[in-house]
């Protein structure tokens, strides 16, 4: 201990270094009685290996649901990155693996093919020019529930009716119908609360357009 990098004295059972590099340390620790007596040492060797730092992930974000079926995960660019190991599972310790590269270079993923719905996790680690890969970011958890595509309308003399799948409890439901697929020129704009709706029949001879989204308790 010729060379402190730390001298502190607190009252917490923790406490929040400066940023230290990556390497070999020695923790030594003792306790302080009410007279101002210092107790034996305790002493733990330690080995920081933050770096590099993994990227900041911007989506798809904890516990969110995602409502396609081909989710893209997206991440920042981190600083001397030249590739990540990223990381898909069905399970948090990531034992049932849905997709493992060790040097993925871009900054977003999407699987070449439709998922199953279900509870997914993901973690990424940046690797840098040397071949050193860091720490993984946190362990992202989100569920893939993609909306399920309309039955055709029931059609009546006077009305027609869309019968949506039905979503969670909680979930609302954004229903549109437009005369043109870019949804620009809309009939109807509706939330609602029940996976159905009667509208009065348009008129024939056209062609119209009907999409809907689930969403859930947190807007998503």
């Amino acid at each position: 201990f010729k060379t402190l990098l730390v001298d502190e004295s607190t009252q917490a059972s923790q406490l929040r270094v400066r940023d230290l590099p990556d390497g070999q340390y020695v923790l030594r620790l003792r306790g302080i009685d009410e007279l101002g007596l210092e107790g034996r040492d305790a002493e733990r060797a330690l080995v920081i290996n933050a770096r590099p730092e993994p990227p900041f992930l911007v989506g798809p974000n904890a516990d969110s649901t995602v409502r396609i079926a081909v989710p893209e995960m997206q991440w920042t660019e981190a600083e001397n990155a030249v590739g990540y190991h990223l990381q898909v599972a069905h399970d948090a310790d990531f034992a049932r693996i849905v997709f493992d590269d060790a040097n993925y270079r871009s900054d977003r993923w999407q699987p070449q093919a439709v998922l199953p719905e279900g509870e997914y996790y993901w973690r990424i680690a940046t690797i840098d020019g040397s071949g050193e890969q860091g720490p993984y970011s946190d362990t992202i958890r989100f569920w893939l529930r993609p909306t399920p595509d309309p039955e055709p309308p029931a059609v009546g003399e006077e009305q027609l009716t869309f019968r949506l799948a039905a979503g969670l409890p909680g979930e609302t439901y954004h229903f549109q119908l437009a005369r043109d697929q870019t949804f620009t020129d809309l009939l109807e704009d509706q939330i609602l609360t029940e996976p159905e709706i009667s509208l009065a029949k348009p008129v024939g001879g056209n062609t119209y357009y009907m999409r809907y989204a689930m969403i859930g308790p947190d807007q998503v």
